[in-house]
């Protein structure tokens, strides 16, 4: 592959600069901020790399929203069980009358 002097330039600067960050944010200064911190580690990554982050990160929130869902929907069996109205149990799960009317 061929690269121009003012592309082979860009690269060793890049690296440069991105190896003296390094440097810089292993010594815990206090004063730089997590956030910045973040945005260092995010730019030093794989872009393979970060969208498998963002990949974990979406399924584990969905995972969590599904079971919460599904806590709900056994809280609200088990009221149902012991005779609970519908409008008591929407008001302590937050799930529509027809989803809980569908538990029985």
């Amino acid at each position: 592959m061929n690269t121009t002097g003012a592309e082979s330039y860009d690269k060793r600067r890049r690296k440069f600069i991105l190896e003296f960050a390094d440097r810089i944010f292993r010594l815990g200064d206090p004063e730089i901020s997590d956030d910045l911190k973040g945005a260092y580690k995010l730019q030093t990554i794989s872009l393979d790399e970060y969208v498998k982050q963002i990949d974990i990160e979406e399924a584990m929130m969905t995972g969590e929203e599904k079971g919460m869902e599904k806590g709900k929907s056994e809280v609200a069996r088990t009221m149902l069980a012991d005779g609970l109205p519908a409008e008591t149990i929407r008001k302590y799960t937050g799930l529509d009358e027809s989803s809980i009317l569908s538990l029985r």
